[in-house]
């Protein structure tokens, strides 16, 4: 029988000191299910000179982290250039999956880890 944890809960500043070499992407609102995997992987404005230092892709939709990548490989977007989408291996048991994450208040949908900056 499944036994019910209490959902780990993190601040956006000491997950980003915790997880190295790692891009978090905020994703907000209700997304139809068929949708959800290129909204998470679409594109995005993501720095040319940190892309190759990335190892995850954190990906924190509504607070919670929904899915974590790694092996990522970029892609640019033909239309829009300046943005790009990934592709990875999505780690579905890792510990952070389902962590509440709190305090990113700004409207900002990318961040990094603290050792990319």
């Amino acid at each position: 029988m499944y036994e019910w944890k209490q959902p780990r809960v993190l601040d956006i500043k000491s997950i980003k000191k915790e997880f190295k070499k790692s891009l978090f992407l905020k994703i907000i609102g209700e997304i139809h299910p068929d949708e959800l995997m290129s909204r998470q992987t679409g594109y995005w404005r993501i720095d040319k000179r940190k892309q190759s230092e990335i190892n995850q892709v954190i990906i924190v939709h509504n607070s919670i982290v929904s899915r974590i990548f790694k092996n990522i490989k970029w892609h640019k977007w033909d239309e829009h250039p300046e943005k790009v989408g990934f592709t990875g291996e999505e780690i579905e048991s890792d510990k952070i999956v389902g962590t509440i994450i709190k305090n990113w208040s700004w409207q900002q949908t990318v961040t990094y880890s603290e050792d990319i900056y």
